[in-house]
């Protein structure tokens, strides 16, 4: 845990300073190491399958008016 800390702060102070693209590749290249590394979450119940997500559908689910001018 406070070494991923590590990671995550060095991470953000490569991408921050934004003076060594090696370091902001290193750090990348680190953290979807870690992403990947095989931990899984398992949900349960799974998730229903993903309905259409327009205007139209998620106006009619949530009965929401739209902001139609800028």
């Amino acid at each position: 845990a406070s070494s991923v800390s590590t990671l995550i702060i060095g991470a953000d102070n490569a991408y921050a300073l934004g003076t060594s693209t090696a370091s902001v590749l290193a750090y990348a290249g680190a953290l979807d190491a870690y992403n990947n590394s095989g931990d899984t979450i398992i949900i349960s119940p799974p998730l229903p399958v993903p309905g259409p997500a327009t205007p139209k559908t998620s106006k009619a689910n949530a009965d929401l008016g739209f902001w139609d001018t800028p």
